[in-house]
């Protein structure tokens, strides 16, 4: 289900605009990037999620609040036009669907099919290096160098030194824009932000993480 895995993906950001290289110094966009990344540890925002299809007819529209608190938890609540949960703890993720009353626990091999976790979460050179990273003024471009699950495209947009918008563009064209506001670097967050409160009567579906994770 594509709105199950970008959702997984979607993250948070960190923003910033570095000043080119001068002299001898080599000009790295990947490293400005990372720069950027190490100022927050922790954020939560509102968004709102569009999936456009390939002649920007809107599909969907989701809205609802993201928590993330670095180097592994992450949270994505959609409350709008339904509720939807979905937690992920180092690669445990869980998903809580009120509707159906239903929770779903999986376990990912890894986070380089989610651009977002891996780049944004883990910050650092081996997030980025299957990438080809480009900078403009106010964005990041990033085009995977070898032919990934979801996406050939990840732009990552900046208005002055926070976390605007996060563009992805999918295998089938189709184009998932997250827009953020009320956006807040490095709040204080408590670790039992991320409990979450799983019904004793929902149907379960997978096997349950470790409470040690």
């Amino acid at each position: 289900m594509m709105s199950r895995l970008l959702l997984v993906v979607a993250a948070f950001a960190v923003l910033g605009f570095a000043e080119l290289a001068v002299g001898q110094q080599i000009y790295d966009p990947k490293q400005q990037l990372i720069d950027k990344l190490k100022r927050v540890e922790s954020l939560q925002a509102d968004f709102t999620q569009r999936l456009l299809d390939i002649e920007g007819e809107e599909l969907q529209v989701l809205q609802g609040r993201m928590i993330a608190q670095r180097p592994n938890l992450f949270r994505w609540e959609v409350t709008s036009p339904y509720e939807m949960t979905y937690q992920l703890v180092d690669l445990n993720l869980t998903i809580l669907d009120p509707d159906l009353n239903q929770v779903t626990y999986e376990k990912l091999s890894s986070t380089q099919d989610v651009p977002m976790i891996a780049i944004l979460l883990h910050r650092d050179a081996e997030a980025l290096k299957d990438f080809e990273v480009t900078q403009a003024t106010n964005f990041f471009e990033l085009k995977p160098l070898k032919e990934m699950q979801l996406f050939t495209l990840v732009t990552v947009y900046f208005a002055g030194t926070r976390l605007d918008a996060i563009d992805m563009r999918d295998t089938q064209n189709r184009l998932t824009e997250f827009s953020f506001s009320n956006v807040e670097e490095n709040p204080v967050l408590e670790k039992s932000v991320f409990d979450l409160a799983i019904p004793s009567d929902v149907e379960v579906l997978g096997v349950p993480h470790s409470t040690s994770n």
